[in-house]
């Protein structure tokens, strides 16, 4: 079955993009929590996942150290069709004024399956309050434009 990905507005102009992969919910929430396939689809060297509430969630685009990376992404929400990141951009390429402070964004996974396909929905949420929040919504659309196909792809 092929996929399709499309974007959709939600109230405070946040992007939402929507994956649709052929696999039951359980093996699609997978595809979110294993390091080696979450590094896969973000473009990344490793990542390093704790895959419970108040766990990691930090992808690394370097092979060494913690440079250019999400590292203090924290998992707050983790559910048999959920997940939500408090994010913490890349400090390296990514930087906006506001995103350093615990909890300004999150990304927010809902996954809901008829079975054999699950529709994942993603929606980095806090974006509009920050600091020169346009720039930080056209750049977060692009990387998320990206991340989104390659999830699609796996």
């Amino acid at each position: 079955m092929a996929t399709r990905k499309k974007t959709v507005k939600v109230k405070d102009t946040q992007p939402m993009r929507v994956v649709r992969v052929p696999i039951p919910m359980k093996d699609a929430l997978n595809l979110l929590l294993e390091g080696r396939t979450v590094a896969t689809w973000f473009g990344g060297f490793r990542a390093n996942i704790d895959p419970r509430v108040g766990g990691k969630y930090e992808i690394f685009w370097n092979p060494k150290g913690n440079a250019n990376s999400t590292k203090g992404c924290v998992i707050r929400e983790l559910r048999d069709n959920y997940l939500a990141v408090e994010w913490v951009g890349s400090k390296d390429h990514a930087s906006f004024k506001g995103m350093e402070s615990p909890g300004s964004t999150m990304v927010k996974f809902q996954l809901v399956s008829d079975g054999d396909t699950t529709a994942i929905f993603i929606d980095h949420k806090g974006l509009d309050s920050i600091q020169d929040a346009k720039t930080a919504q056209k750049y977060y659309s692009e990387r998320w434009s990206i991340w989104a196909h390659n999830l699609e792809l796996l």
